[in-house]
């Protein structure tokens, strides 16, 4: 795999050009080259820098803090869902167990008829 190395590479071109329009808009807006962003002017001097991102964690995320957060996340999701379960779980009653055996012999039926029909399409 051959790599494509840019003449600009740490793009200071990009960053200096002053066409750009967020250079125009934050000009418009009182700000002068080289001062800080902010109502102080105490903010950042310089352009956020970029860096490739390699996983699927969130941006920002200190992976020493979160490091087994999703398991903790994971065992009370599933108690939460365990107690909803639990707490609407409908009863079964003879009715219900009568409709799912209908429902059973029904579509046994209609698979009976849709062979029956392939064989004749298939005949003609």
């Amino acid at each position: 795999m051959a790599m494509h190395l840019s003449l600009d590479p740490r793009g200071e071109a990009w960053a200096q050009d002053t066409s750009k329009f967020g250079f125009r808009m934050l000009q418009r807006m009182g700000w002068k080259e080289g001062s800080g962003l902010g109502a102080n002017e105490d903010g950042i001097t310089q352009q956020i820098k970029a860096s490739n991102k390699f996983d699927n964690s969130g941006i920002g995320l200190d992976p020493k803090k979160h490091l087994h957060a999703w398991e903790s996340n994971t065992s009370t999701y599933a108690s939460i869902l365990a107690a909803l379960n639990n707490k609407y779980k409908p009863a079964i009653t003879a009715a219900d167990e009568e409709e799912k055996e209908d429902d059973a012999k029904d579509t046994k039926q209609d698979k009976k008829k849709d062979k029956k029909n392939k064989k004749k399409m298939t005949q003609k």
